[in-house]
């Protein structure tokens, strides 16, 4: 980064004056490539400085001339001698842009000024180099850098004095006492006052600190009056005690606010980056005043702030976030600089471009602009390395990578002044074709949001809800429903302030497209159900364009055209509608693609609410195949969402489905085996099949260990299910933690209290009998297999029972409604209604309860605040510390999202009664 942006100023400076004086050089007939180019503007080793190949220096053809030429421009605004070209610095951190430019001027001054090594090096640090840092230890380190690199090229030597200063430094002197050094002139007087009050912020402003600005009142001197002033003020901080570390203070003071105060040929640095919610009171005031439309965010502020430290005609280089360039914030900052500036070369680079920042934290852009109007037909060069996931990547993308030229006109007519890279005159903006829509946001996802196989679709105040997908894929992210109750119930009562916005209307009962709002962007299509927040969806202003916009947001084509005017990792809906697309391509595209239509809605998928509920030709046959044994319906079985006549009849199994949901895995109460009854389900579904190629298949990443279904449904079904279902398993494994003892799976739609009280007393029942007549017989392991199911027994008993702490708990339900003993509502969520069997003691597995394997962690509180709740019926929110049994609450109101609280049966009934 740091080449790339000097070579396109320094290298760009020093290749113009080389066409100039020989035109020639550069011309394509000499320079068949723009590696030749490069070659041609390069120097070599000399004096015992190394040679400049200027890597990163990036040239375009120049058609009318038939020549190169640098894409940056010639900055002809700079001196026409290297020994005039002044470079600064404000945020130089340990230096790194003034130890890159220390060889590359040094070679350039040789060149011009015939010097040996060692004078050209002293003559740089003399003449050229400046920088500031707003730490002191850090401007430290700069000066060890500078100086090491300067012995390093020349040999040790005598070096002059670096023209490097902390910029954080504050004065120590009082501010009556800086004010009188001005006597009694008014002006001085205030002038004085003005730099104080610059100087006392240092450590927090450091180089945003600018001695020339007016405030507005013209009555101020100016900073070249005021300059020997400082020189008292500071040489007067002497005097006293402490008089060496003040004296270093005050030189350090004076150099700072000289280098503040001076104009550069060139200003390369690396802007620092916080955002003005994240700032210091003080420094975000200075911000919003100083620099109203860069306030945003401190990196933004600098580049104001460094367009001052520049004569007219130099430059500054920096890398900088790229939300600027298109986020709405800046709108406003940008169409000041696209008017004000010319802007010379923006490479962006998008997340991981640092070695040492993993992931997509920082998302920069490099950037070289000149203080200076931009003639109406100025061209910015640009490239783009947004897609290259690697550092090395992108560094060869910044060398070789494409590079287009944009009218700077045509970027500030845009009329949210968006950088984009690409052409796009000839092409219409997304937004003409279609709209784009965000979503539902509740403020408490795990009350109101559910997966769709954890509740109980045939009460209608469930709505099917449209969610993110990790690929692209016809029909996905249908896994969940949202506690809706048409718009009357306590979703819609938290909007306006409640922690949940209802948005997406225009989109709902309409086809469209469902983008996924993070950097790839993937995309199904929508069918018009409720949506989160988390995605937007497209809808086509006339339907016959479904096809064509399907084909385009489903294509890569898509993901560049977004990015072209937004590059931040999640993207705002606004900025959807304004990429574009040529309408009519995809249009023919979509055609030929899709003939009949974009696909009707369907899915092999067994997470998804349009899957049919047949194991043949399912993603999981195994699985789909125990959840049908159980008696499970997938909402597609019941109508919703509504399906073709062919396909809405799901009832040839319906023989094989257990009434009650109980399918124990040993014979058990005159019923088969669950292996043997799951062997009979498979035939009739699959007809003839290869029963170990389906448990190798039941779980690929992992090859299934076990040989027969009897096996796979002891071992290996749970975890696979549990996986398979997000954590949220809806075929309960329970057992007495015995490998050989009892097993049984239970469909947890139909573990209503009779039917816990079924298996407790019933099938657990005929099993401890079994077990009681093989004491008896005196059959190996009978004793111990008796003693696990009288455990396992008593524990689903106290279940039933429901004393704390095995009640069911719901903290969004009132005291007087929380369930008494084992009956739970569908509604509340698999996470609510498991508790009681997590928390009846381990029988096999740590963590597991009553549970084969574990099924999912329990959450002590859940993120958010809970709205006011009256405390004689939400005790629980009232707690600052976590409730415990039977809580009583505090004497303020706290909301924290307890869940792990637990009720007694007493408190429960004298809740009902009261």
């Amino acid at each position: 980064m740091v080449e790339f942006l000097l070579h396109n100023t320094l290298g760009a400076w020093w290749a113009g004056k080389l066409a100039a004086a020989e035109p020639e050089v550069f011309a394509v007939s000499r320079c068949a490539t723009e590696a030749e180019a490069r070659q041609a503007a390069g120097l070599a080793a000399r004096g015992g400085l190394p040679a400049i190949a200027w890597t990163y220096l990036r040239f375009v053809q120049d058609e009318a001339m038939q020549s190169w030429r640098p894409a940056a421009g010639v900055f002809e605004g700079w001196p026409r001698e290297a020994s005039a070209v002044t470079v600064l610095d404000p945020c130089m951190g340990s230096g790194h842009f003034l130890v890159f430019a220390l060889p590359l001027l040094a070679r350039l001054r040789m060149e011009e000024e015939h010097l040996s090594a060692s004078a050209a090096v002293v003559a740089v640090l003399r003449d050229n180099l400046h920088g500031l840092e707003l730490d002191e230890r850090c401007t430290q380190i700069a000066a060890f850098n500078v100086a090491l690199t300067a012995w390093k090229l020349a040999g040790h030597q005598a070096l002059p004095g670096l023209h490097l200063a902390c910029s954080g430094l504050a004065p120590s002197a009082t501010e009556a006492e800086w004010v009188a050094l001005a006597g009694e002139d008014d002006r001085l007087r205030r002038g004085m006052a003005r730099l104080y009050g610059l100087f006392k912020d240092a450590p927090v402003l450091g180089s945003l600190i600018n001695p020339r600005a007016q405030t507005g009142d013209l009555t101020e001197g100016s900073f070249e009056e005021l300059a020997p002033l400082l020189t008292q003020a500071v040489s007067a901080e002497v005097e006293g005690e402490e008089r060496h570390e003040q004296a270093v203070v005050a030189q350090g003071l004076a150099k700072a606010a000289e280098l503040l105060a001076g104009q550069y040929s060139l200003v390369p640095t690396n802007v620092p980056y916080l955002g003005s919610s994240k700032q210091h009171e003080s420094l975000k005031a200075y911000c919003e005043t100083t620099y109203p439309k860069a306030s945003a965010d401190l990196a933004t502020c600098f580049v104001s702030r460094v367009e001052g430290l520049l004569f007219r005609g130099g430059s500054i280089a920096v890398v900088v976030p790229q939300n600027w360039l298109f986020l709405r914030t800046y709108r406003s900052f940008r169409k000041t600089c696209f008017a004000s500036l010319q802007w010379d070369i923006v490479a962006r680079l998008g997340p991981g471009a640092f070695e040492m920042i993993s992931g997509e934290v920082v998302n920069v852009a490099l950037m070289a602009i000149t203080k200076s109007i931009p003639l109406h037909n100025h061209q910015i060069s640009a490239t783009d390395s947004f897609a290259a996931s690697t550092v090395a990547d992108k560094s060869k993308h910044l060398r070789e990578g494409g590079l287009v030229t944009l009218r700077q006109s045509r970027q500030h007519q845009d009329s949210d002044a968006i950088f984009q890279i690409g052409d796009d005159d000839e092409k219409t903006r997304l937004g003409a074709i279609g709209f784009v829509r965000g979503g539902i946001t509740s403020g408490d996802a795990p009350q109101f949001r559910r997966f769709f196989w954890e509740v109980d679709l045939r009460d209608t105040r469930w709505a099917l809800q449209q969610s993110t997908v990790d690929v692209t894929v016809e029909y996905g992210g249908r896994e969940s429903v949202l506690l809706w109750d048409q718009g009357r119930g306590e979703l819609a009562a938290r909007t306006g302030g409640g922690g949940a916005t209802i948005a997406g209307r225009e989109a709902w009962s309409k086809r469209g497209v469902a983008i996924t709002y993070m950097s790839d962007l993937k995309v199904t299509l929508y069918t018009g159900e409720l949506f989160e927040n988390v995605i937007c969806v497209l809808i086509p202003r006339r339907e016959e364009d479904l096809v064509a916009l399907w084909a385009f947001a489903s294509s890569e084509a898509f993901v560049k055209a977004v990015r072209s005017v937004n590059q931040k990792l999640s993207v705002d809906v606004g900025y959807f509608e304004k990429a574009p697309i040529d309408i009519n391509q995809w249009r023919e595209i979509g055609f030929q693609k899709y003939p009949n239509g974009v696909p009707d809605p369907s899915s092999t998928d067994i997470t998804q609410w349009l899957f049919g509920g047949r194991p043949k030709g399912s993603s999981s046959p195994l699985q789909v195949a125990v959840a049908r044994l159980v008696g499970y319906q997938w909402p597609r079985q019941m109508g919703k969402p509504s399906a073709k006549s062919d396909e809405a009849t799901w009832n040839d199994l319906a023989d094989f489905c257990d009434q009650d949901g109980i399918v124990c895995l040993p014979p058990i109460n005159r019923e088969q085996g669950g292996a043997a009854r799951l062997r009979q389900l498979l035939a009739t579904a699959l007809g003839k099949y290869d029963e170990r190629a389906l448990l190798l298949s039941a779980d690929p990443a992992n090859a299934s260990r076990s040989t027969t279904l009897e096996d796979w449904l002891r071992d290996a079904f749970f975890v696979q299910h549990t996986k398979q279902f997000f954590g949220r398993p809806f075929v309960w494994h329970l057992w007495d933690g015995r490998a050989d003892g009892f097993h049984v799976l239970v469909n947890y739609h139909k573990l209503d209290h009779a039917n816990l009280q079924k298996l407790t007393y019933s099938y657990l029942g005929d099993w401890i009998r079994q077990q009681e007549d093989d004491v008896k017989a005196d059959v190996p392991g009978a004793v111990e297999r008796l003693q696990a199911a009288r455990g396992l027994q008593n524990k689903l008993a106290a279940i039933l029972e429901g004393e704390a702490p095995l009640d069911i708990f719901v903290r969004w339900k009132a005291l007087k409604d929380q369930a008494i003993g084992w009956n739970p509502d569908l509604n509340d969520g698999i996470r609510q209604n498991i508790r009681p069997f997590l928390m009846a003691g381990d029988v096999g597995r740590k963590g597991a309860g009553l549970f084969r394997s574990v099924p999912l962690k329990l959450n002590d509180k859940d993120r958010g605040t809970e709205p006011i709740r009256p405390k004689d019926e939400y005790p629980w929110f009232w707690c600052e510390d976590e409730p415990g049994t039977d809580p009583v609450g505090g004497k303020e109101y706290v909301g924290t999202r307890w869940n792990n609280v637990h009720l007694t049966l007493e408190r429960k009934r004298q809740a009902r009664s009261s």
